[in-house]
């Protein structure tokens, strides 16, 4: 890749490398290797090894090959992307396109040395692409930080009196080439054991004061090192001072119930983004959502999530808010909720006075029930006879009363009286009393002049 094609990729680094094996022959197919990157070199031949990958495959496709150690895109030099087979007779190393062939990039091959296939006659292109990510490794908060690297030998043999230099640059001011800002240098350092040694090394602080991209490039120098490709750094840092930001959604999305209460579960669901830091790159993304029901917190995890809210109260507060990966934290978002899921109390009995009016010498039925709610409190006892609605009794309670005229046709087995006491909320409960079971003695068929009666009782909402 070209540092034409690379400049608009800068900070950015290269994690995953994607390829065809080919054609194959026969099966179970099997493939080993590594994937090689290398840096700037000549125009026929790469530099230095960045970082190997090794890779198996079993399956005649492409292949996506996580790079454990991400290639940093500088954006200024070419990078050589290679794929080094070991393959069986009737396998081919790698697929190709139909081409043209694209001069001095797409076909190289070694055979010992770097030649491209054109000189073969074959005008095509390997399958191998390069994916790019974000290349910042670690986010920081505004202020000041502590610098520290761990070093390690790979190698087979002591490694003393290295030297290390590291300088820190932000890529604020200049997106692509970066201003220095700060240089370290430490000497006398010793990894005396081979392949498992470490030296801790400590730069010392840096002061993050603007929000956006810095990096820090470390160089190791050992003299007596065969392969220096893997002893310098691009260590990408962001730093975030922006908070993330989040928002709800309510389901329903209205209150379901009457005068603003809400007589279902609601379902509430949150999501967050971090916004972006300098040259548009993104933040340190959101660690959580933080909420609180009436003062207990709890926690979702990641950029989004629900809970359910299914108990009764009054002005419920709820509280929100999202949380970054560097502890940035937004202002709190408030709203509240009115919930009653309980129908109100009602009692087993209706009471009655049967009272003869000797102006017109009819018989009054005076009716009775105390209703009472505990959330959302009383708003009305709707009666009915036989189904009709015949008066509503508004207001807070407890009791409601509705007085009728008596007709020897309620003395009938099939004529009932029923009650229904409404919430504030909507739910509703009722009693129902039938006509036969109501004596008064002045009246047809009676024998007390007063009476209560145990009703069967049923409940809805």
């Amino acid at each position: 890749m070209t540092e034409d094609e690379l400049a608009d990729w800068a900070g950015y680094e290269i994690g995953v490398v994607k390829r065809h094996h080919g054609y194959v022959s026969g099966s179970p197919f099997y493939m080993t290797g590594n994937v090689k990157i290398y840096g700037e070199g000549t125009s026929t031949t790469p530099g230095d090894i960045i970082t190997t990958q090794p890779f198996e495959v079993t399956a005649n496709t492409w292949h996506d090959i996580e790079l454990d150690d991400p290639v940093p895109i500088v954006g200024n030099e070419d990078i050589w992307v290679s794929i080094q087979c070991t393959h069986s007779a009737g396998q081919y190393p790698a697929g190709m396109d139909p081409g043209p062939y694209t001069p001095g990039k797409s076909d190289w091959i070694s055979l010992g040395s770097w030649i491209e296939l054109i000189q073969y006659g074959w005008s095509t292109n390997w399958n191998v692409w390069a994916g790019v990510k974000s290349g910042i490794s670690a986010y920081v908060p505004i202020g000041t930080q502590s610098l520290e690297a761990i070093m390690e030998n790979i190698g087979t043999f002591p490694e003393l009196d290295m030297e290390c230099y590291a300088d820190m640059y932000e890529y604020i001011t200049d997106c692509e080439i970066g201003t220095l800002l700060q240089s370290y240098f430490i000497d006398n350092i010793d990894i005396e054991t081979p392949l498992i040694g470490t030296a801790d090394l400590t730069f010392g602080t840096f002061d993050f004061t603007l929000e956006g991209n810095y990096a820090l490039d470390i160089n190791l120098v050992d003299e007596d090192d065969d392969d220096t490709g893997n002893n310098f750094m691009h260590y990408q840092i962001g730093a975030d001072g922006t908070a993330p930001t989040s928002t709800h959604v309510l389901t329903p999305s209205a209150p379901d119930g009457d005068n603003g209460w809400y007589v279902s579960d609601l379902t509430v669901a949150l999501s967050a983004q971090d916004p972006t830091i300098g040259c548009e790159k993104s933040g340190s993304g959101v660690k959580e959502i933080r909420y609180t029901i009436d003062g207990t917190q709890y926690t979702l995890p990641g950029e989004s999530g629900t809970f359910v809210m299914g108990t009764d109260g009054e002005d419920i507060e709820v509280e929100y808010w999202a949380v970054d990966n560097v502890g940035n934290a937004e202002s709190k978002h408030t709203f509240f909720v009115d919930m009653d899921q309980t129908i109100p109390e009602v009692p087993p009995v209706i009471t009655y006075d049967a009272v003869l009016n000797e102006e017109d010498n009819n018989w009054y039925v005076t009716f009775s029930v105390n209703c009472v709610d505990a959330t959302s409190g009383m708003n009305r006892v709707e009666w009915s006879l036989n189904g009709d609605w015949q008066n509503t009794v508004t207001g807070d309670g407890p009791e409601y009363t509705w007085t009728i005229q008596w007709s020897p046709d309620f003395g009938l087995p099939t004529v009932w009286f029923t009650a229904t006491a409404f919430d504030e909320a909507g739910n509703n409960d009722f009693v129902e009393i039938q006509g036969p079971d109501i004596h008064s003695q002045s009246m047809p068929g009676s024998q007390s002049q007063q009476s209560q009666m145990i009703l069967k009782q049923k409940m809805s909402n």
